[in-house]
């Protein structure tokens, strides 16, 4: 497959690195391992900060680890001075545990769209052994300075924002 990323003449890793400073991804130890032609790869750590109180990586930071590598990717399919990426949906089926190590997660795009991407996250205790695949939706809102969120509301547990152009793009 061609490359899918938006820049191709970019050091990516080193954006990555300085976006992830401070945050969620810091904490964890979410490292970016790999940036394949199509594909996105990642390590965490499975110790005191991603185990649940039974002694099992918990979900979710398998969670955390999922929407880092597909927030990562489809960050880097677009041009970031037009959209930002949210996620906009995300799910998993865990068929096997974790209790110590690291787990490696891969993820590849599904659909890439103009303003919807899906991307499938797989993720790995051991070469050959499947731990948790997750399906995520992400949306590109509209561009970043052309839109505050007004109002959000809760629906079955999922955050609604609901966003209106700034006075910049009423013309």
């Amino acid at each position: 497959m061609a490359q899918i990323w938006y820049k191709t003449e970019i050091d990516r890793q080193s954006i990555i690195d300085k976006a992830h400073e401070n945050t969620l991804v810091e904490t964890l130890d979410i490292k970016i391992t790999e940036i394949g032609d199509d594909f996105i790869k990642g390590t965490m750590p499975v110790d005191s900060r991603t185990k649940q109180p039974a002694g099992l990586l918990h979900g979710g930071a398998s969670m955390a680890l999922a929407e880092t590598l597909a927030s990562t990717g489809a960050y880097l399919c677009v041009d970031p001075e037009k959209y930002r990426v949210v996620g906009q949906e995300i799910n998993a089926n865990h068929v096997r545990s974790a209790t110590s190590g690291h787990v490696t997660g891969i993820a590849k795009p599904v659909f890439l769209g103009k303003r919807t991407q899906v991307w499938e996250i797989k993720i790995y205790k051991f070469l050959y052994i499947y731990n948790m695949t997750i399906g995520m939706h992400l949306f590109f809102s509209t561009p970043i300075w052309s839109s505050k969120i007004e109002k959000y509301q809760t629906v079955n547990n999922s955050c609604l924002l609901y966003t209106s152009p700034s006075p910049r793009d009423r013309g």
